[in-house]
Order: C-alpha cells, then structure tokens, then sequence
C-alpha cells in the first residue's frame, strides 16, 4: 500500500508535517504579530498601563510598548 498522495505532490512525512504545523501555529500565536492590530492609538496622553495575567503577559507587554515607540505615543 504506497502512502502517495493522488494529486502528483511530492509525500511529506508525517514527523515533518506535524513540527511544521505546529511552528507555524506558534509562530501565529506570536504577541508581536497579533497584538499590534489590536491595540489603537490612546485617547489620551500620559502612561500606559497594561495589565495581564498568564505567561504570554509579558511578551505582550513587550508588543505593546515596541508599537508605541514605533508609532510616537510615548
């Protein structure tokens, strides 16, 4: 029984696939990535101040702050 696929594409074994989706999950997952769309410029002037909690609190922050500099809020 070959383990080939129908459509002419070159086999990719399934070790391989599998790290390769799981990098490129985490690299979507990735705070400077997904934090910078969703944050808007503030209202007001004066300090930011982010809250979190959980282990990716940090790597946010750090995208939070890095935008803000990029975009001359602070």
């Amino acid at each position: 029984m070959s383990n080939s696929s129908t459509t002419g594409a070159e086999a990719i074994p399934a070790q391989a696939f599998l790290r390769g989706l799981f990098a490129s999950a985490v690299a979507s997952a990735d705070p400077m990535l997904c934090v910078p769309p969703a944050i808007r410029r503030p209202d007001v002037t004066g300090r930011i101040i982010v809250v979190g909690a959980g282990k990716a609190s940090a790597a946010m922050a750090l995208a939070v702050e890095c935008e803000a500099e990029k975009q001359g809020w602070g």
